[in-house]
């Protein structure tokens, strides 16, 4: 994940939510990343790790969240359009999202959990390069 680092982005509830620890969570997400290598910084970097724990209200209170975390990385390609024109198109594209749903207390631990699961596919993905070795 780049040499300047991966972005994090984080939706904040907070308005809905008095509760949302997003402090919390940005915690959690940096220290991840860091354990694995990878910066995360919060300036645009072409590639970013998007977090989204959109919290289930029933009737006036928080009962839970739906957990989403996309890897998402800036790619390019052309196509022809609709009038035959060749258009230069550059969306984000994720390849795979790690998700689903907690109760209030347990948010922090899931999103780590799931921040596990996203850091072993790219560890796995990623192996570190072995450096020749030292001789006596």
């Amino acid at each position: 994940m780049g040499k300047k680092g991966v972005s994090i982005s984080i939706e904040d509830y907070s308005e809905r939510d008095k509760n949302f620890p997003l402090k919390a969570i940005k915690t959690k997400v940096e220290l991840r990343l860091l354990q694995a290598g990878i910066k995360g910084v919060y300036i645009p970097t072409g590639q970013y790790i998007y977090i989204d724990a959109q919290p289930t209200i029933f009737g006036d209170r928080v009962t839970g969240y739906h957990v989403s975390i996309e890897p998402r990385r800036l790619m390019e390609f052309q196509a022809l359009d609709n009038t035959g024109k060749l258009v230069t198109y550059r969306p984000f594209a994720c390849s795979k999202s790690y998700g689903g749903t907690c109760g209030t207390s347990r948010l922090v631990p899931f999103i780590d959990k799931l921040m596990d699961d996203l850091l072993l596919d790219y560890l796995k993905a990623n192996p570190k390069k072995k450096g020749p070795l030292l001789s006596e």
